[in-house]
């Protein structure tokens, strides 16, 4: 994923991706997401651009990709599945419910 395509959801299904950000021309690890964890719930959930962010494979890796049309109908369709990824997006945002 590159900074300003298109919003959908990725799900890492095997090996590790890192989250990187590019500032004054300088790229910098911000996070990184291994197997069953998914990125890219915050601009669908909220419906904003959470930043300028991009990522990269750092060893070979398998992502499944959901672009935002299909998204939403699955979350249509699935509302315990909308749940889910809105949580993670509130948790990404706000940080865990104490």
């Amino acid at each position: 994923m590159h900074e300003g395509e298109d919003a959908a959801l990725f799900i890492v299904v095997s090996g590790l991706i890192d989250i990187v950000r590019r500032a004054d021309g300088v790229e910098q690890k911000i996070g990184e997401r291994g197997p069953g964890v998914m990125h890219g719930e915050i601009p669908l959930v909220f419906g904003i651009n959470f930043g300028q962010v991009s990522s990269r494979a750092v060893e070979p890796t398998r992502v499944f990709r959901l672009d935002a049309r299909h998204y939403y109908a699955l979350a249509a369709d699935a509302p315990e599945i909308a749940k889910v990824v809105q949580e993670s997006a509130e948790h990404r945002v706000s940080g865990p419910k104490g």
